[in-house]
């Protein structure tokens, strides 16, 4: 496909849409009927700031933070369906659409493919990839390694990746630096903007959990696998006083059609080739519940050199 090629002072919407459509194309972003199309959790309302809701921080405020984190539903990280799509909006329109995936399950971690879209008058488009694994199922299990997460954006999956003739073929020299100029703005905040998504989706897990495990008619106890919970009668309590949450005040899942085929390649792979890299920012979660950044710091034989690492992205 051929975009149609326009003067870029007079529609810049144009090229975001054309961005997208050759991220699609690529195998790289998905369509917006697919990401309609799965099961979506869609968080109510928005944060009293104007921004996205942060359930968890709502919920310690009303049922105390020493109730919710003596819960059991708190204790896990594990999302309540293995893929979906978190949908969160902002008072000035904004839409996000975090599409999530749980990927390689073991006993005590899992880890999770997430794309985040954003949709703004009338556009939408790829923001971030993040791939975070070895995530602990719980805030108190012991698991061996780090957690790991490699991050990217425009500059990565778009600039970085595709040869400069081939953006030639559907850009102009004009859109192209417009271009440039949005992915190194969205580069240069990258690994913080990632760090907010990261513990926003790990928290609105925990929150749905703790929501899920507070209204059953008993307090379960025994060991939990995703979407499974095994049961220890000689442990339920007497419910007598406990409420009931209208869960609808916070989140809905809203079933998807699922009518819609994946575009993302699944041979498709980000291949780095540097001695020296960068390792993302990201969270570590300890026994006591306790969540702490860890910031991003360089990796590779070269690491301790003051060189800007020179990295190359190739498609597969």
């Amino acid at each position: 496909m051929i975009f149609q090629k326009r003067d870029v002072n007079d529609n810049f919407d144009n090229i975001v849409f054309r961005v997208r459509k050759f991220m699609e194309e690529k195998g790289i972003a998905e369509t917006f009927p697919y990401i309609k199309s799965l099961d979506t959790i869609e968080i109510a309302g928005s944060c009293s700031n104007g921004g996205e809701r942060v359930l968890l921080n709502d919920i310690m405020d009303e049922f105390g933070e020493e109730e919710v984190k003596n819960s059991q539903g708190y204790r896990y990280l594990l999302p309540c369906i293995p893929e979906g799509v978190v949908k969160c909006r902002r008072t000035d329109g904004i839409i996000y659409y975090n599409h999530f995936k749980m990927v390689d399950c073991a006993e005590k971690s899992f880890g999770l493919e997430m794309q985040e879209y954003h949709f703004h008058d009338s556009s939408f488009y790829l923001r971030y990839i993040i791939k975070v694994s070895n995530i602990s199922n719980t805030i108190d299990e012991n698991v061996e390694g780090e957690m790991d997460v490699e991050l990217s954006c425009l500059q990565q999956f778009m600039i970085d990746s595709f040869p400069m003739q081939e953006l030639r073929k559907e850009f102009t020299e004009e859109e192209i630096e417009v271009i440039k100029r949005l992915a190194q703005k969205d580069d240069e905040r990258l690994s913080k903007e990632v760090e907010v998504i990261i513990t926003y989706m790990l928290s609105t897990f925990q929150a749905i959990n703790f929501l899920n495990e507070y209204n059953k008619p008993n307090r379960i106890s025994g060991e939990r696998s995703a979407g499974m919970i095994v049961n220890n009668e000689s442990n339920y309590v007497r419910t007598d006083s406990r409420r009931i949450i209208d869960t609808t005040r916070y989140y809905n899942i809203v079933e998807g059609k699922k009518d819609r085929k994946s575009t993302v390649s699944k041979e498709r792979k980000i291949v780095r080739k540097t001695d020296k890299w960068m390792v993302g920012s990201h969270v570590r979660h300890y026994k006591s519940g306790k969540v702490i950044f860890v910031k991003a710091y360089y990796k590779g034989p070269n690491r301790d050199k003051d060189e800007k690492p020179k990295t190359t992205y190739r498609i597969q």
